[in-house]
């Protein structure tokens, strides 16, 4: 029987693995498992609905599992489902490239409030993925110095996606280093200002202190650099400061860190699971080979292996419970 590989995640960096090794192993047993009902990750999930250039990556990664024979298995959820151990034992090699999903906290008192929302919710339920609704009326305040802070604001501005009739009033963008720090792409900027006719305000150098209000938020507090303290009223906040692991039942914790791409004989870390919420689509598609090249050199595709047919899995379309 010929090599059999795994990979836990249908990312990005999962997707490009896979592609990566069927160019190298064409009669290769490839499987990927994903413990969504749909495939793709944050690029599905956590791209902006109306960013269809980035989302339109997912085309050829729809070719990997319609021609290239690559076995995708959504619902199911590695160390919960079934075991990672009883992966090992069946495949000649697993690759965890599960990512980062959780939004990362501010770390602040009032952060538990309504209407305060972390950007990946924010982005699933804007891309139709479930989870409750965020309320974007009034003013709306996002923290962030990157473009997902502009992705946030220009969708409420515009009712984009799931959000489609509904749209915020007004929108200000807060970071805390300065403007020449702040990672926004110039493009990206210079067409939400022109979007938002006069809506959009910036501000930076201010460091959020803490979140205002009784039931919901009503305003958040901010430092600057000089010590002084201003509170900024709102009526919804959306914090657009980065991904951290979320609870999981691997045997493994993501590497926010870093950690190297073998992790032990047969088992493989990739993507931000292995390096944390850093890098782009195209850092993805380089990591995958880099992850693929290490599998082939790493001699452990010579073994006797049963591949999927080895698992237990009675149902593996089954949700999740």
């Amino acid at each position: 029987m010929g090599a059999s590989i795994a990979i836990v995640g249908s990312g990005p960096t999962g997707c490009y693995t896979a592609q990566a090794l069927r160019k190298a192993l064409p009669d290769a047993e490839i499987v990927i498992f994903e413990r969504d009902p749909q495939p793709y990750g944050l690029v599905r999930t956590g791209v902006a609905p109306d960013h269809t250039g980035t989302k339109a990556v997912t085309r050829q990664f729809d070719r990997l599992f319609e021609r290239e024979r690559v076995k995708l298995v959504p619902g199911v959820e590695v160390g919960r489902t079934v075991a990672l151990d009883e992966l090992t034992k069946a495949f000649h090699a697993v690759v965890l490239a599960t990512g980062l999903g959780a939004d990362r906290r501010l770390g602040i008192a009032g952060e538990t409030l309504a209407r305060v929302t972390g950007s990946g919710a924010f982005a699933r339920f804007a891309n139709g993925a479930g989870g409750p609704r965020p309320d974007i009326s009034g003013h709306i305040l996002v923290i962030g110095a990157g473009n997902v802070a502009i992705d946030v604001a220009r969708v409420a501005l515009k009712g984009a996606g799931a959000f489609d009739g509904e749209t915020s009033t007004s929108a200000t963008i807060v970071a805390r280093g300065t403007r020449e720090a702040a990672r926004f792409d110039p493009a990206m900027l210079k067409e939400l200002e022109q979007a938002a006719d006069g809506r959009l305000t910036l501000r930076f150098g201010l460091t959020p202190l803490s979140i205002r209000g009784e039931q919901t938020v009503s305003a958040i507090l901010f430092q600057d650099s000089a010590g002084k303290t201003e509170e900024i009223a709102c009526d919804s906040i959306v914090t657009a400061i980065g991904f951290e692991a979320e609870a999981t039942a691997l045997p493994y914790r993501p590497f926010e860190t870093g950690a190297p791409v073998m992790l032990a004989p047969g088992l493989f870390a990739a993507g931000w699971f292995r390096r944390g919420p850093r890098g782009t689509i195209v850092d993805a598609r380089a990591e995958g080979q880099t992850v693929a090249a290490a599998i082939l050199e790493s001699g452990c595709l010579t073994t006797e292996r049963r591949g999927y047919d080895g698992l237990s899995l009675q149902d593996t379309q089954k949700a999740l419970t």
